[in-house]
């Protein structure tokens, strides 16, 4: 126990380590009573005539309260007299521990390998545990690596959440990582993933335990071969559970996020959060099951392509329980792909369900929006309780809209199409097929065809805006359907056609409401 104003350490030490008894250094001349006297390794061992041990700790600074400066030269810490000390005591046990009043004063990044408790009996945990809470994957590089993949699987392997830290020269990851249940991986600053897998970068198979990947990588996978992606849902070989995936960047891929091929096996309790993908190669984000939980914040950026797109933006299958954030597809720009042509085959979204499949539950908690896309917009195929959001297509060459035998929609549709582009695609900006209580608002302007078609359709009502477009503003036929609002065709002739639902059809016209035709064909 030492006690008393003046505590005197002499930097560079020895540190106390955990269940090590405390060292007594060497002894030197019997104290005199004099403030100072040291022995012959430098170290105080008299005050006020009492002979005191030393004790052998490292780098401890006093700070203001402790009223003394220390010497770099002599190892000495001289009081200031007129200010209020620390009278308290340092209790250090063979456990490596330390008490008292003073142990306040102290910080563990002061004691690297010491647990100490305040004077309230707190208890402080080490520097050393505090930064060992993570490991970076530099450390975990050895002799014969060729690139990151071995490095970062022997960090995944510790357990701990693994930091990537910004890296100039990027990381070279040539070979699948699987990022297993628990696993957290952060890349810190923004740093280039390079591959050249003809699997994934990461493979992922979350399942009790929440795993993410999230920080400022920007995947790049030009090197890679067709049929690769940078992230890989492990759904071959069983559910995958729990799975995060934030602020990620994707360039140049096959694919950024998908998943394995399996006949029932499906990803839940999913997360993506501003994820976006440019330069692309392939389809970018594909999942061919979920089972509720589902998270979608992602974007689809062709704007930097240099070629014509001809394949989707995003496919998601076999849906229950979808939660939609923002989802945005933006086709090429006419600096770098100025021949505009029609690709059937390049739809920007598509959300579909087996026949069979269960009732998905969708729910548009933000926006879909599709904006100067050479292909159709948005295709949805028997997708029930579709509620909330918008749905917003613009410039698209193709159909904007399409419903497939859906049910129970409650949604803002809005759409800006090509007319006078001869490139456009003369289909109805807005469609639903065998379809049933479809409810909301349609908005369309400049369609190069009609504007709404609702075809074999029942029990639907819909509050529509159709003006400017080529054909009829909107086209009506099934049972029970109610259009209201203002639908103008072309020169304002006929606005509204259809058979099935005369009575309940109601439009305005050159400032005047009228019951539907009887008659007229889709146009």
């Amino acid at each position: 126990m030492i006690s008393g104003a003046i505590v005197v350490l002499r930097p560079a030490a020895q540190n106390v380590a955990p269940g090590v008894a405390l060292p007594a250094g060497p002894a030197g001349p019997p104290g005199k009573g004099e403030k100072g006297d040291k022995g012959a390794d430098g170290l105080v061992r008299s005050f006020a005539g009492v002979s005191k041990p030393d004790i052998a700790l490292s780098d401890v600074v006093a700070t203001a309260d402790d009223a003394a400066a220390g010497s770099a030269t002599t190892g000495l810490m001289t009081p200031d007299l007129t200010r209020r000390h620390v009278a308290a005591s340092i209790a250090a046990t063979a456990a490596g521990t330390i008490g008292g009043a003073i142990a306040g004063k102290l910080s563990s990044t002061d004691l690297p390998t010491t647990k100490f408790a305040t004077a309230t009996g707190q208890a402080q945990r080490s520097a050393l545990d505090r930064f060992t809470d993570a490991v970076s994957v530099l450390d975990y590089v050895q002799s014969g690596d060729t690139d990151y993949a071995p490095a970062f699987t022997r960090a995944i392997a510790t357990g701990k959440l693994v930091r990537a830290p910004k890296l100039g020269a990027g990381y070279d990851i040539n070979s699948q990582v699987t990022v297993p249940s628990g696993a957290h991986i952060h890349f810190e600053g923004t740093s280039s993933v390079r591959s050249t897998s003809a699997s994934s970068v990461f493979r992922l198979t979350g399942y009790d335990i929440a795993s993410s990947i999230s920080g400022g990588a920007i995947f790049d996978m030009r090197n890679a071969p067709a049929g690769s992606s940078a992230l890989r849902f492990g759904t071959g070989s069983g559910v995958v559970y729990r799975v995060a995936l934030r602020d990620l960047r994707f360039q140049n891929c096959f694919s950024a996020v998908d998943c394995e091929p399996h006949a029932t096996n499906y990803v839940v309790d999913i997360e993506t959060r501003n994820l976006v993908a440019e330069l692309t190669r392939g389809r970018q984000f594909y999942i061919i099951r979920s089972r509720g939980f589902f998270t979608v914040d992602m974007r689809v950026d062709h704007t930097r392509n240099t070629s014509q797109v001809t394949w989707e933006g995003i496919r998601l299958e076999d849906v229950a329980g979808l939660d939609i954030d923002r989802m945005d597809v933006v086709g090429p720009s006419t600096d770098t792909v100025p021949t505009v042509t029609y690709q059937d085959s390049a739809i920007a979204i598509v959300i579909a369900n087996p026949s069979n499949g269960p009732v998905a539950s969708v729910y548009n908690n933000g926006r879909i929006l599709v904006d100067s896309v050479r292909g159709p917009g948005v295709l949805l195929s028997y997708i029930a309780n579709f509620i909330g959001g918008h749905i917003q297509v613009y410039a698209a060459l193709g159909q904007a809209v399409r419903g497939q035998n859906c049910s129970d929609f409650n949604t803002s549709i809005s759409v800006v199409g090509m007319k006078g582009n001869a490139a456009a695609i003369g289909s109805p900006a807005v469609q639903f097929d065998n379809s049933q209580r479809i409810r909301g608002f349609a908005g369309v302007q400049n369609s190069p065809a009609a504007g709404l078609y609702m075809n074999a359709c029942t029990d639907c009502a819909l509050d529509v805006l159709s003006t400017g477009n080529t054909g009829y503003g909107a086209v009506e036929s099934g049972a029970r359907n109610r259009l209201t609002g203002t639908m103008r065709g072309t020169g304002g002739s006929f606005s509204i056609s259809g058979t099935g639902s005369v009575a309940t059809n109601y439009y305005a016209n050159d400032n005047a409401f009228h019951l539907g035709p009887t008659s007229g064909a889709v146009a």
